[in-house]
């Protein structure tokens, strides 16, 4: 049996899904929206500082049911009235454990075609990369 990382023996599963939405914001280095799910100006769980604006499901089970109602909401907040109209919606799950991703095809494709760069890497990242190109080799404004 596998453990679900984001659920404490004896905790609810809101509890659970709290804390999955607190780890996934922590991957992009921002906080979740306080009062998602509760606050109809709260739109989704995390915006990830960039393109993406999720929504984050878990669940004990083995499975999942993704519907098209919850790509709607994704969408909706993602692009309606209130958003800057260019987010990409996405649905997070954590499934027993194990984090899937779920994004629109054409969102996906987009991302891809218009070679958006998705996440900065941090300081010490760049300063690592940076150092594994000989100084003769960098760019001037590096």
């Amino acid at each position: 049996m596998d453990v679900n990382p984001f659920r404490r023996p004896g905790e609810s599963p809101q509890a659970a899904g709290n804390r999955f939405e607190r780890f996934w914001a922590r991957v992009f280095g921002v906080e979740p929206t306080r009062g998602s799910g509760n606050q109809w100006f709260a739109k989704l769980d995390v915006p990830d500082g960039g393109a993406i604006l999720w929504s984050c499901k878990s669940t004990d089970a083995e499975s999942f049911r993704l519907t098209k109602a919850t790509m709607r909401e994704a969408q909706e907040a993602a692009t309606g009235m209130g958003s800057s109209g260019e987010m990409i919606p996405g649905v997070a799950t954590a499934v027993d454990g194990e984090v899937l991703v779920t994004l629109r095809a054409e969102d996906f494709l987009r991302m891809f075609t218009a070679n958006v760069k998705y996440i900065t890497p941090s300081k010490g990242e760049q300063k690592r990369l940076r150092a594994k190109v000989p100084e003769l080799l960098r760019e001037d404004d590096e």
